[in-house]
């Protein structure tokens, strides 16, 4: 119900705005800075990043002190957003904000440094040094604080996919020990991502391993293709075999009988019927399996 009143806020408050012939750039950055954090809290992380970058270039037009607050803000929700799992392959990259102008001149702003080697280390997936930035960040806003943590969250679960993506089972003591985190904390995680469709395994809490299911990946696509083809193979063989078998004793009692009679059962036309065609098809499709 909060999150609904808050949304209809939000349309009253662009209604309101489409009535208006000249906007105030104070007012503006504080309308979208309330909009991206409502945003945030229903996990509309495109728009929240939308919002937060408005807000954060009418901050910096009016030199307000919250300019840097925002674009902490900012750099949080790229960074969730980053992480997020792509709708399609083709789906753009959300560029780094340090790449636009406005933004990279704070860089080496002493209140955002450590934001700024925050994202680097969530880039590179360098979870340690994530964690060792983290701590240094002292930050008393409830907002930075809090979704802070949820970008640690996405950067453990990245890492620990990256971690056991080749392997068939893996041990719990050595995730905690790659993330620096606790068993328990390590169980959380892979129970929500697994949840939510990111990792394909589960979790044996009796001896204290993850099991990653077998993955229908295009190496065995090929192996079942080929299986198939094998067994394909091997059946049109026996079947030819058995043909052969048949055709040579009527070919012999037809010479027996004083003529070439058995010879015309023995022709190209009716040699391969209907069985053996159905073998070939099935080869067909086990190579047609293969794209």
């Amino acid at each position: 119900q909060l999150q609904f009143n808050l949304r209809e806020l939000i349309d009253i408050t662009r209604g309101i705005m489409t009535n208006v012939d000249i906007i105030d750039n104070k007012a503006m950055s504080i309308i979208y800075e309330c909009w991206a954090k409502v945003y945030a809290t229903s996990n509309d992380w495109n728009n929240c990043y939308k919002y937060f970058k408005e807000s954060f270039l009418l901050y910096q037009q009016i030199a307000h002190k919250n300019t840097t607050k925002c674009l902490k803000s900012l750099l949080i929700s790229y960074m969730i957003l980053s992480s997020l799992p792509q709708e399609t392959a083709e789906q753009d990259k959300i560029p780094n904000p340090f790449a636009m102008d406005e933004i990279s001149v704070y860089q080496n702003h002493q209140e955002i440094i450590i934001m700024n080697n925050l994202v680097d280390a969530f880039e590179s997936d360098d979870i340690n040094s994530f964690n060792k930035l983290l701590k240094q960040q002292h930050e008393t806003d409830a907002f930075i604080t809090k979704y802070l943590a949820l970008v640690q969250l996405r950067l453990q679960g990245k890492a620990l996919c990256n971690l056991v993506k080749s392997y068939d089972r893996v041990k719990l003591a050595w995730l905690c020990h790659k993330l620096g985190m606790k068993v328990e904390g390590v169980e959380r995680l892979i129970v929500k991502l697994i949840i939510d469709g990111e990792l394909n395994g589960r979790l044996d809490q009796v001896n204290m391993f993850l099991i990653l299911k077998e993955r229908d990946n295009k190496a065995n696509a090929i192996l079942n293709a080929l299986s198939v083809w094998c067994k394909s193979v091997n059946t049109l063989r026996n079947t030819i075999n058995s043909r052969a078998a048949n055709k040579s004793s009527s070919f012999g009692g037809g010479m027996r009988g004083g003529g070439m009679s058995g010879f015309g059962g023995f022709g190209m036309s009716d040699y391969f019927d209907d069985d053996i065609n159905d073998d070939l098809y099935v080869m067909d499709q086990s190579f047609l399996s293969w794209n």
